[in-house]
């Protein structure tokens, strides 16, 4: 599934974490588990994974989320230094 207001998404992706890696910044994957079973992106759903061509390496934290915000039921706060 492509976006259709931005086709280039997975290529500015690409871009922003070599620039963040090359840095040594830390990197943080934000990623969906609907619980919902009718939901695309269900926890076992086709559109659940993240994308390879993005992927996180050794040592890069994913955070995953329910909720439409990464900060609830999360620990996205903590990670981030702000608790």
């Amino acid at each position: 599934m492509e976006w259709k207001n931005n086709p280039n998404y997975v290529t500015v992706i690409q871009r922003l974490l070599a620039h963040w890696r090359q840095k040594n910044w830390p990197v943080l994957h934000v990623k969906h588990d609907e619980p919902t079973t009718t939901s695309s992106y269900h926890s076992h759903g086709p559109w659940n994974g993240i994308k390879a061509e993005v992927a996180p390496i050794v040592g890069e934290t994913i955070i995953t989320k329910e909720q439409n915000s990464a900060f609830i039921g999360t620990h996205l706060d903590e990670v981030l230094g702000w608790t």
